[in-house]
């Protein structure tokens, strides 16, 4: 029999990086023979706490009933995320007639520096003589990601030649067999990717295959709407996707935006991959990278600039290459206030100007624009179907607009 806190059995365990709590109520039996024992077993936990370093995840309030008899453990349980959601599983793992299915309803998964994702949907576990898969079909309901958090790639390995032969492969543990991913993965929206300057949302179908070790992924990111800030100057992206056949690392970006000022047209273009974006500045007529900055924020060539403003054109130009370090206090005050969009920057006329969004519904988006003199405006919009889009807009000068937008992607 076995009665008390679970935290104690992690401690005996060993098992770092993962914190367990609750109550714990088992009984067993071992009967048979040496050659063929029979084991026979019970468990229920209550008031169960689990968290997973490595994402952040954490559950509470968990509930679990197992029972093991016959090499066949059955599960029944549920619980609940750090943020509201919750999830349930029921099956039974028995080697090959394993079959474990698990829901989960808006559930915080991850939730490290900033970085968050929740997920609701289903998943599966199975297992046969040869393999073991994780299936399933979730739906990101919201997803917050810097690229300045994400790895770096990962170094590859190298062939080698064994000059006295190659050493016996190791035949592992029939415990560890390799976990194999079969899962579709979509968001309709609401992930954001933000970091170096860009502020930008997407939705993505993607197919996830391989292992967790080297996961492949295949499909396409679509950008719903974005911009890039240097200097408080934004640039909004006309178009952008990132495409995925494979590795993360071999995912490629496709952004656009174009910022036209005193007849002055700039361009920036994000190439690479997810981790490793490079950033192209191109103008009309044609400049270096400095020299177009400088234009594009301050009217006027590098060498006519102030040390201050010559200060803020260095920064724009770490943003660019990554090596900006500094705090992004509107990053913190729009977690604070639960916004899905807060920036600060200057309009098309100068004037300060901020903006704060939100969604009121899932399919409803709310965005205000305060500009100083040039005045406010209240746009919404509103997304009936996936390829449909209706806007309004209205400004605080009595001009008003609508637009219908449709979009296929072949």
């Amino acid at each position: 029999t076995l009665d008390g806190d679970l935290a104690a059995l992690r401690t005996a365990a060993l098992a770092y990086g993962h914190e367990t709590g609750g109550t714990i109520h088992a009984k067993g039996t071992l009967g048979g023979s040496l050659e063929a024992p029979d084991i026979r077993a019970e468990a229920k936990i209550t008031g169960g706490i689990y968290e997973f370093g490595a994402t952040g995840m954490r559950l509470s309030g968990i509930t679990l009933g197992a029972s093991y008899a016959d090499k066949s453990l059955d599960l029944k349980g549920s619980g609940k995320g750090a943020s509201g959601g919750d999830f349930s599983l029921d099956g039974r793992l028995a080697g090959d007639a394993t079959d474990l299915g698990v829901t989960l309803s808006n559930l915080l998964v991850f939730n490290r520096d900033g970085d968050l994702a929740q997920v609701s949907g289903t998943l599966a576990l199975a297992d046969d003589a040869e393999h073991r898969t994780l299936s399933g079909d979730l739906l990101v309901n919201e997803g917050r990601f810097d690229i300045d958090h994400l790895p770096s790639t990962r170094a590859k390995p190298i062939k080698v030649r064994w000059v006295n032969g190659a050493p016996e492969d190791d035949a592992g543990s029939a415990l560890r067999r390799t976990l194999a991913l079969d899962m579709s993965i979509k968001a309709n929206r609401r992930v954001y990717v933000t970091g170096r300057g860009i502020d930008s949302e997407w939705r993505f179908d993607l197919d996830l295959s391989g292992t967790p070790a080297a996961p492949q992924i295949k499909g396409d990111a679509t950008l719903v709407r974005g911009d890039l800030a240097l200097a408080s100057r934004p640039f909004v992206f006309d178009s952008g996707s990132i495409s995925f056949d494979g590795p993360v690392d071999r995912a490629r970006i496709a952004l656009a935006a174009e910022r036209v000022v005193n007849g002055f047209t700039a361009s920036v273009d994000v190439s690479g991959s997810p981790n490793n974006p490079k950033f192209d500045l191109s103008s009309s007529p044609e400049l270096p990278q400095d020299e177009i900055l400088s234009r594009l924020l301050f009217g006027r060539s590098s060498i006519d600039l102030s040390p201050l403003e010559a200060a803020q054109l260095a920064s724009s130009i770490a943003t660019l290459s990554g090596q900006s370090t500094g705090f992004d206090p509107t990053r913190e005050l729009q977690a604070a206030l639960g916004l899905d969009r807060f920036s600060i920057g200057t309009s098309e006329a100068g004037d300060a100007e901020i903006g704060l969004g939100r969604y009121v519904a899932d399919d409803v988006y709310l965005q205000l624009k305060s500009a100083g003199a040039s005045g406010s405006s209240v746009e919404v919009e509103w997304q009936p179907r996936e390829q449909i889009a209706v806007t309004s807009e209205a400004n605080s000068t009595g001009e008003g607009k609508i637009a219908v937008r449709w979009k296929r992607d072949y």
